[in-house]
């Protein structure tokens, strides 16, 4: 778990200048549950399993919307704050499993984690099946002779072995511990046993360590290759009523108050400002609300189609509850 919570943080690091910015970069309990409610309606089916855990634990065969994330309460986004701002790990791993949801880690769950990382360590069995030929403890040149007899064929294998390692992009040299070496070194002076195995406990451990190191170093290339494409998607401005794609070097007016920022692709396809008027409908077929309101810089109220923030003043919009609904717009239709 602890080489898990290592990765989804070093991830983290890699693109919250580019994914999510908003909520990502200067993380607050408000702006995670935010973020939460964004990324409801594009869950995978793991991923809802995790958000049931982690918003309804005590119900888990719930029917998971809007309501139950904007009712949680921020403290539960604590452990997780503290530790995107460089504070302890989180005990949980359900919280773990949720910050992997939100900075896109993969892979993800732990189970799909751990699975890559055995089959990658996985040692040569065939390897470890070669038996040491006996060589018997006599200083006579001519028992010396046969033992070199006995010993070549086997280094003529290690060394065919060698070549292949090297062909599959595996240096031979991470056999860090040869029996023939140590033999040598050995001087024939001790019995041997008749039969040992070629790769001693210690050098299969030093060889899961070095895979898993160069696992690890993969997984970091791919979170910086994954970071240059997000640079390289563009940036977005907002238009109006909807966000526009724009090249990232895109001049503006500074007395117009926009501002260019990356793509974030839930917002550019679906966030609008919309206009309520008598015939409007309120809530989505499942009970949700639609709309989230935020009041311009001229203090005008202004309503949008996901939550988020505001595309000019960056405030965090609200939703719109049923006292606004029954208070403000139903006693028109009257």
């Amino acid at each position: 778990m602890e080489e898990y919570k290592k990765a989804v943080l070093a991830h983290y690091e890699a693109v919250k200048d580019n994914l999510h910015p908003h909520f990502l970069l200067h993380p607050t309990g408000a702006k995670l549950r935010g973020l939460c409610e964004l990324l409801l309606n594009s869950l995978s089916s793991d991923d809802k399993v995790i958000f049931m855990q982690f918003f309804t634990p005590e119900n888990l065969d719930t029917n998971l919307d809007f309501n139950h994330i904007k009712k949680i309460d921020i403290d539960k986004f604590r452990p997780l704050v503290r530790y995107m701002r460089g504070g302890p790990s989180p005990t949980s791993l359900t919280t773990i499993e949720l910050f992997a949801i939100l900075v896109d880690f993969q892979p993800r769950p732990i189970q799909k984690f751990n699975r890559i990382g055995i089959r990658q360590a996985e040692p040569n069995n065939e390897f470890e099946k070669v038996d040491i030929p006996q060589i018997p403890d006599d200083n006579n040149g001519e028992e010396k002779e046969k033992e070199k007899e006995n010993i070549a064929p086997f280094n003529s294998d290690r060394n065919d072995e060698d070549v292949e390692r090297k062909d599959e992009g595996i240096g031979a040299d991470i056999i860090t511990d040869s029996p023939i070496r140590d033999y040598k070194r050995m001087n024939f002076q001790s019995t041997i046993p008749q039969k040992i195995s070629a790769t001693p406990n210690k050098s299969g451990t030093n060889y899961v360590k070095i895979v898993f190191v160069f696992l690890l170093v993969a997984i970091g290339g791919g979170y910086l290759a994954k970071s240059d494409l997000l640079k390289e998607k563009g940036c977005m401005i907002w238009s109006e009523d909807h966000y526009e794609k724009v090249a990232c070097d895109y001049e503006l007016d500074p007395s117009e108050g926009r501002k260019v920022i990356p793509i974030d692709e839930q917002l550019l396809k679906y966030q609008r400002k919309v206009k309520i008027t008598d015939t409007t409908r309120f809530l989505n077929p499942d009970g949700t609300k639609r709309f989230f309101y935020g009041k311009n810089a001229d203090q005008q109220m202004e309503y949008f189609t996901l939550p988020g923030r505001h595309p000019e003043t960056g405030k965090t919009l609200k939703e719109l509850s049923d006292y606004m609904i029954k208070t403000y717009f139903m006693s028109t239709r009257n």
